[in-house]
């Protein structure tokens, strides 16, 4: 037989098996463990709605005998029915004893007075009716058994009818069930596209409704973050960040800048809701600034990576990749900042944007600087400096001169590396920007490593006055 879904006939009489509450026995044979939590999942429901109590023996594989291992589970606390896993492994471990021991106790378990579905799969059953031969004729056997389809046939049966006010029906209940699954995906290493939306996603969904603060945080940090993109359910995301908004800042911040970034966050959540992408992404920008400079550079990295990018236009997804790169490079991902940079620059690039170029350029210089591959940087930041003084962006090519100044004296080419410096130092000056202190403090420790008749001769030169 065929398990079909929680509307489906197959569950109904799995469920009847356990509501006549028949002394006895059955196999339920399931050869996908994904499905198997799924169905558990479904019958517990069922039941708790009944005000019935099925509860669930996983077996050790440390005691041969499945009867005692039962016996001494049954002897605990109350049930109306048993669901018994791990039998396969106790199969596969002992064979042929643990197939005697079970046949032989067959008549035993009527004692406990209650229902049991031993789960096995395909393999195991025939294994099972083979060994049971030499004790029973075939017709003896429990003949009451349920196949359940595994890999794409699998239907989705757990859905969390997820409302931000209250908890959930069940909450606690599916939250155990999805933790399960989730371990079991996890030994496999397959974390794919259908766990994030069918397990991880839900499994949050209760968190935030059950204010589990700490496990919704962990739960998202170990399996959404950099994987916002993939979830399909963006409410569920939404509500996360204001959660964040509640626990991170709420402490720290005070009340009038909590509610601007509620403020903000609503606001972004209505422009997704209406399709409004470009206006979203303006309020993720304000946002990803905010958050990222108070302190919270990977909540900043969920936002940006929240948005649909092909929704976005051309300005929007340059700044979006620029974002993502300035963050990656703050923790350190020095390649995968690179990667985004080139996005940005292909894009700015194929705009004929040369301000946005010149940036992405320089971006890059900074992440090979960081890398310590300086001449690399050193190229990065040349090109940036010929595109802003091209187009007469002296602030940012006076930015680029100060950053070879600093690859060049960690090259200790201190001569070349003053030159830059003072020459950055001198727009900086002009313009009147903070900038010029931090060049003035890398223009004195290059005076340190160099003659001070070399240092003099070279600020005569470049026709800087240097304010000390």
């Amino acid at each position: 037989m065929k398990y079909k879904n929680s509307s489906g006939i197959d569950l109904k009489k799995i469920v009847r098996f356990f509501d006549q509450g028949v002394s006895r026995y059955i196999f339920l044979v399931i050869d996908d463990e994904l499905t198997l939590s799924f169905l558990i999942k479904e019958i517990l429901v069922n039941f708790i709605r009944k005000k019935k109590r099925i509860r669930i023996l996983e077996l050790t594989e440390n005691e041969r005998s499945v009867y005692r291992q039962v016996e001494t589970f049954a002897a605990g606390e109350k049930s109306d029915g048993l669901i018994v896993t791990g039998l396969n492994l106790l199969i596969y471990k002992y064979t042929h004893e643990c197939l005697d021991l079970l046949n032989k106790s067959r008549d035993a378990f009527k004692k406990f007075g209650l229902p049991i579905v031993f789960i096995v799969n395909t393999d195991n059953l025939s294994r099972i009716v083979n060994g049971a031969s030499d004790f029973y004729q075939l017709r003896d056997l429990p003949d009451f058994h349920f196949k359940a389809p595994a890999g794409p046939e699998r239907k989705e049966f757990l859905t969390v009818d997820f409302s931000y006010e209250g908890r959930i029906p069940d909450g606690d209940l599916k939250a155990g069930l999805l933790e399960k699954q989730l371990e079991i995906a996890k030994k496999k290493q397959r974390i794919d596209n259908n766990v994030l939306n069918n397990i991880v996603s839900p499994l949050l969904a209760i968190y935030i409704a059950g204010s589990h603060y700490k496990k919704m945080k962990a739960l998202f940090n170990d399996y959404l973050q950099g994987n916002e993109d993939k979830i399909k359910n963006r409410k569920v995301l939404h509500y996360y960040y204001l959660k964040m908004v509640e626990v991170e800042t709420l402490p720290m911040y005070p009340e009038n800048e909590r509610r601007y970034l509620e403020d903000l966050i609503e606001n972004r959540w209505y422009c997704i809701q209406t399709g409004n992408w470009n206006r979203a992404a303006e309020i993720t920008f304000d946002l990803e600034i905010y958050l990222t400079s108070h302190g919270y550079p990977q909540w900043s990295m969920g936002l940006l990576r929240e948005l649909d990018l092909k929704k976005l236009n051309a300005a929007n997804q340059m700044t979006t990749f620029g974002q993502l790169g300035n963050l990656y490079l703050k923790l350190g991902e020095l390649d995968k900042s690179i990667s985004l940079y080139k996005k940005a620059y292909e894009i700015a690039e194929r705009n004929e944007n040369t301000p946005n170029m010149a940036a992405a350029l320089h971006q890059i210089g900074f992440a090979y600087w960081y890398k310590g591959r300086h001449d690399d940087a050193l190229t990065h930041f040349e090109k940036s400096l010929e595109m802003n003084e091209k187009i007469g962006n002296t602030a940012d090519a006076a930015s680029s001169r100060a950053q070879m100044g600093r690859v060049y004296f960690e090259k200790k080419e201190y001569p070349i590396a003053l030159k830059l410096s003072l020459r950055a130092y001198s727009v900086f000056l002009k313009l009147g920007s903070p900038k010029a202190e931090n060049v003035k403090d890398n223009i004195l420790l290059i005076r340190k490593q160099m003659p001070e008749e070399q240092f003099n001769n070279i600020l005569e030169s470049v026709d800087v006055k240097l304010d000390q």
